[in-house]
C-alpha cells in the first residue's frame, strides 16, 4: 500500500502529527511519501520566535511540495493541518 501524507505547518506543530501518521503507516508495512504544502504570504517570519523561524527554514529545505504524481501513486491519503492551514489544504485538494 502507498500512503501520501500531506501537511501544512509553518512552525512545526503539524509536522509532528504528519511524522507520527507516516510512522504508523510504515509500521503497517506501507510505503509513504511525506509532503509539505508551501506556506503562503500570511507567514510572518518576523513575529516568530527564533526556534519557530529555525523550524520554518528547516522544513522549507527538507520537504517537497506535493505533486500530481504523488496523488496518482497513493492508495491512501493522510492530511494534517490546523485551522491556519485549512485554506492551503482546500486549495491543494481542488
Amino acid at each position: 500500500m502507498n500512503v501520501l501524507v500531506v501537511f501544512y505547518s509553518s512552525r512545526g506543530e503539524n509536522e509532528r502529527l504528519a511524522l507520527n501518521a507516516g510512522l504508523g503507516a510504515i509500521q503497517a508495512h506501507a510505503s509513504i511519501r511525506l509532503r509539505r504544502l508551501p506556506p503562503g504570504p500570511e507567514v510572518q517570519l518576523r513575529v516568530m520566535t527564533p526556534g519557530q523561524r529555525e523550524n520554518f527554514e528547516r522544513m522549507s529545505r527538507d520537504y517537497t511540495a506535493p505533486r500530481p504524481a504523488d496523488a496518482e501513486w497513493a492508495d491512501a491519503f493522510i492530511l494534517a493541518t490546523s485551522r491556519d492551514g485549512l485554506s492551503h489544504l482546500e486549495a491543494y485538494l481542488e
